[in-house]
């Protein structure tokens, strides 16, 4: 898939970073699926983030994304830092990126964030090749000319790990 990979890893963190602030014990999971879109050369990239933490009344799950500030029972998390500004801005991201953003909530039990990202394809070949293929060249070129010292690496094989 090619998207925009800042914007999704800012995604990632806002979610991720709420989920572990509001959950004190249990766990807390990310799922990264895709689907096939109804749009040609595309995909949807589905990203969950399941927690058992504090959860969400039905209420607060309807204001979540209306305002630019909110931050819920303020008494019970005054220690948790944070402006309110973060799924604010993650539902912008997502909208901007014609996505959509959804949750399910249970005051007490948790909440699970649903992001659906559309995507295009990048095609069949495995992405990263002509990268590795240049850092190969690159070893090539200064071992030969690199008496003294010889470069070596091991590129990762085609992906980054965050």
């Amino acid at each position: 898939m090619i998207g925009d990979e800042l914007r999704i890893k800012q995604i990632l963190n806002n979610l991720l970073s709420n989920a572990i602030k509001y959950t004190d014990e249990g766990d807390i999971n990310l799922s990264l699926t895709a689907k096939q879109s109804e749009k040609e050369n595309m995909q949807v990239l589905c990203i969950k983030v399941r927690d058992t933490g504090q959860g969400l009344t039905t209420h607060q799950v309807e204001n979540l994304f209306a305002d630019e500030f909110v931050r819920f029972n303020l008494k019970t998390n005054r220690e948790i830092q944070g402006s309110g500004l973060g799924l604010s801005i993650t539902s912008k991201l997502v909208d901007m990126m014609d996505g959509d953003i959804s949750v399910e909530s249970v005051k007490g039990e948790g909440s699970t964030f649903t992001v659906n990202l559309p995507q295009k394809l990048g095609g069949s070949g495995v992405l990263g090749e002509e990268e590795v293929a240049r850092l190969e060249d690159l070893e090539t070129i200064q071992t030969a000319f690199m008496n003294i010292t010889r470069v070596e690496h091991e590129p990762m094989p085609y992906g980054k790990v965050w």
